[in-house]
């Protein structure tokens, strides 16, 4: 598609990013083609298209968890990945379903983003992805809950998004059997 680029950095708005979802659902060339610029290296383009990924998950008519995942994974276990694409894949997977044959990877990107330096919303994002497999996983809960715990006691008093996050993933934890 021609400008495919030029009108996600002109969107702006959840209608705008709503209709380029449309327009990527009819045109499996046009889905390739944003995939391939959001696992590309522009951080503002990455910005939009993980807005239009999921206006596309919301409206169910591709499956993107399933397509893409092999990629989304790969990108994120380059050796250095950029922060842009742990964010935005960490919210992407806190948002939409994952694969149960993907757990395992998955899990351990987002838990390692747990025990390294990282930005906050990475952390935040995957705290959320951690919890929902553990959901699914019991035996992953103990564990997260003792890192839960521990990025409380070291970034508690500094981010309140961790603190907010870490506290109410902690309590859903306490809430399940």
């Amino acid at each position: 598609m021609k400008n495919l680029a030029s009108l996600l950095l002109n969107s702006t708005t959840k209608t705008q990013y709503r209709k380029i979802a449309e327009i990527v659902i009819a045109d499996n060339k046009a889905l390739d083609e944003m995939i391939a610029l959001f696992l590309g290296e522009d951080y503002r383009l990455n910005q939009f298209i993980i807005n239009v990924l999921m206006e596309v998950f919301e409206m169910g008519k591709i499956d993107l968890t399933d397509r893409f995942q092999s990629d989304f994974i790969a990108k994120l276990n380059h050796p250095k990945p950029f922060d842009v694409h742990k964010r935005n894949l960490m919210k992407f997977w806190a948002e939409t379903s994952i694969p149960f044959g993907l757990y395992g990877e998955i899990y351990d990107i987002a838990f390692s983003y747990l025990n390294q330096p990282e930005a906050i919303a990475v952390k935040a994002h995957a705290m959320k992805v951690c919890y929902r497999i553990a959901l699914e996983i019991p035996e992953l809960r103990s564990e997260l809950r003792f890192a839960l715990e521990d990025q409380l006691l070291k970034y508690g008093n500094e981010s309140p998004g961790i603190k907010s996050r870490a506290n109410r993933i902690l309590k859903l934890l306490n809430k399940v059997p």
